[in-house]
């Protein structure tokens, strides 16, 4: 088994903080009228002599206070501080641990993760906004009163579960959300992941997950990994994939057994020894490269240029190497599709990194017509802030 590769605003007393003029400054500032070329009435002189001690004092004042702290518990609103005391954080000192929530976890993450306390508060407050307010059946609600608790925070990424426990990723300077749900995973997807036991660390502490609690630890810990299986097992089931084997049709996806490793890009799998004979022979395949010495036959499908689908197998076909390429060196034909794919491809090796999964959604929605199991909403757009406030009703 593997593991996965997831105010108090200060009161500023101004009789008290004002103090009397050094000598020296009231003697420069004395000299400098007597020296004055000009005669000047006494009183215009004195008026000019305790506007400039005052201002100076003031300025002096001012850059020594303490700028107000925007952070405060108090401020929040009443769902704000729900969601807070539904959440729930471990904080490992040493061999102690301590769980926090409410107002304790708030003042944690000021003392510790400033940044994720203000995407905090960024997000909910947009959640609240009319943007994501319905009316429905008379009544109002917002998007933020589906929120039920906060699994993550995160500087670039906060996942939260919903009241009928779905799953949000909220990231690209939390204008995306990607919404997972259990529920809605294809037959062979849940069968999958029941079989499967990975080794992950939760609260500093090794568990082995399957069925929906890895689910639900890979879309609270590691949401890019969680959307990378459901990208390639939707490509494995769709019609590329799809087989006739002894008078019936069989998709790639109903071979797979389990799976050991889950990353954004791949995924390795236990397989049925035959889906290796049977994609050999398939024209749809060409042979590729393989994936080290431990998967070392490969087969790429050749009939798109973006979003291929790539299995790559050990020796005895037991085990399989899954992934999608964003371009497709092994697209047949020619012309500008062709040579787009060699290119892009070749900057998939120069330019290091993992394949981005919202890519790769975007091309298997979009252009393949390719169900993958979750809904992924620019939130930044109204219609699209609609459309993702109502599938949280659902």
């Amino acid at each position: 088994m593997l593991k996965i590769d997831g105010f108090k605003p200060s009161v500023i007393d101004f009789e008290n903080s004002i103090t009397e003029p050094e000598a020296s400054t009231t003697n420069e500032m004395l000299s400098s009228a007597e020296n004055t070329t000009e005669p000047q009435n006494s009183s215009v002189m004195f008026d000019s002599l305790q506007s400039s001690y005052m201002s100076a004092n003031l300025n002096s004042m001012l850059a020594a206070a303490p700028v107000a702290d925007k952070l405060n518990y108090e401020n929040l609103s009443a769902d704000q501080k729900r969601i807070l005391e539904n959440s729930q954080l471990v904080v490992v000192n040493g061999t102690e641990k301590k769980v926090v929530t409410g107002k304790q976890l708030f003042d944690h993450l000021k003392q510790t993760d400033k940044k994720a306390l203000e995407n905090f508060i960024k997000l909910t407050n947009t959640l609240d906004s009319e943007k994501f307010t319905l009316k429905e059946n008379g009544k109002t609600r917002t998007a933020l009163q589906s929120i039920e608790t906060i699994t993550n925070f995160g500087k670039d990424t906060i996942t939260a579960r919903t009241t009928n426990n779905q799953r949000i990723a909220f990231d690209d300077g939390l204008n995306r959300a990607t919404v997972f749900d259990y529920n809605r995973l294809k037959a062979d997807e849940k069968r999958v992941l029941e079989n499967s036991k990975l080794t992950v660390e939760v609260n500093g502490e090794k568990q082995v997950l399957s069925g929906k609690a890895l689910f639900d630890h890979l879309a609270d810990k590691n949401p890019k990994a969680l959307l990378g299986f459901l990208n390639i097992s939707a490509k494995l089931d769709s019609a590329v994939y799809t087989f006739n084997v002894e008078g019936s049709k069989k998709t790639a996806l109903s071979y797979i057994k389990s799976v050991d490793f889950v990353d954004q890009d791949r995924f390795h799998a236990v397989v049925d020894p035959k889906l290796k004979t049977i994609i050999a022979s398939d024209t749809r395949f060409s042979k590729a490269p393989g994936h080290g010495s431990e998967f070392p036959d490969s087969w790429k499908e050749n009939e798109v240029a973006e979003a291929g689908g790539q299995t790559s197998f050990s020796k005895d076909g037991t085990r399989v190497d899954a992934d999608i390429d964003q371009f497709n060196i092994k697209k047949k034909g020619g012309g500008f599709a062709k040579i787009g794919s060699v290119i892009g491809h070749t900057g998939e090796f120069l330019i290091p990194g993992k394949t981005d999964p919202y890519k790769i959604n975007n091309i298997l929605v979009n252009d393949q017509n390719i169900s993958v199991s979750s809904d992924i909403y620019d939130i930044s757009k109204p219609k699209e802030a609609e459309k993702f406030t109502q599938s949280l009703g659902e």
